[in-house]
């Protein structure tokens, strides 16, 4: 099977982020993306900042959904009324979405609250720390007729580097008691906001296998990153999850740059 995680940068970058799904779709079984917008209005872009120039794509799901005809999607909105720190006046929720091809026979898809709880951003909040956080998983069959769960986070954000605080260790906490309650075969995937030497990463990478770690990745953001740090996507499979290629190919699709797995379980 093959599974790509991405953060979507809200569809910035959304001509060759489209080009690219679209063009691994068929070699690809499962998409776990992050920074997703749907909106059921007319509106289907909007600004954040009107003198940045960035666009985000507020009917972002739509489009996907739309790209991906052979796949199933499924949305987890964590915050509702906000383009990230902006509050809106239309009908927009943000979260993450996960794709599965449709020969995949899906038993159940759900979300929990790992920071926060739904829509429970302030509106005081110039820069989105108190954004909800959720982890949206599926549990499906494999080609073999194995359950395995795939997990997709989106990490808790907070400016400056992205170091541990009492709230990424509880996050960190949550995200394991859950994978703990999970006897299937699991992949934990996503934009975790974490620095690989921190205290909350290792508590996530326990019986689990860092395949950013394992592989030698020396960064998972694109050249449209224009800081420092070059961590923040990373992928971890538990054991029994056989490994055949790992890769985060170097293309500029949005801040961060795909993971590609390539597995059996």
């Amino acid at each position: 099977m093959r599974l790509i995680s991405l953060n979507t940068w809200g569809g910035r970058l959304f001509d060759s982020f489209a080009k690219y799904i679209t063009t691994e779709a068929e070699s690809t079984d499962v998409f776990c993306f992050q920074e997703v917008f749907q909106t059921n209005s007319d509106i289907h872009t909007d600004r954040q900042d009107p003198t940045d120039g960035f666009v985000f794509r507020v009917n972002l799901f739509s489009e996907i959904t739309k790209l991906l005809p052979n796949f199933q999607g499924y949305f987890a909105s964590a915050q509702d009324g906000f383009l990230y720190n902006k509050p809106v006046n239309y009908d927009l929720s943000y979260g993450l979405a996960t794709f599965v091809k449709r020969n995949i026979f899906v038993g159940s898809h759900r979300d929990i609250f790992i920071f926060g709880e739904k829509n429970s951003q302030l509106e005081s909040d110039k820069v989105g720390i108190t954004t909800p956080r959720n982890l949206q998983y599926v549990n499906l069959k494999t080609p073999k007729e194995n359950e395995l769960t795939i997990g997709n986070l989106h990490g808790l954000w907070k400016p400056g580097p992205k170091t541990d605080s009492e709230a990424t260790l509880g996050q960190s906490k949550r995200v394991k008691t859950f994978l703990d309650k999970t006897p299937n075969p699991k992949i934990l995937c996503g934009d975790f906001n974490l620095l690989p030497e921190t205290k909350s990463l290792r508590i996530l990478e326990e019986n689990m296998v860092d395949l950013v770690k394992k592989f030698d990745i020396h960064s998972t953001r694109s050249v449209s990153f224009k800081y420092e740090t070059r961590y923040a996507d990373y992928m971890l499979v538990s054991p029994d999850v056989v490994v055949e290629r790992f890769n985060a190919p170097h293309i500029n699709v949005s801040d961060h740059l795909p993971l590609v797995l390539e597995f059996s379980a």
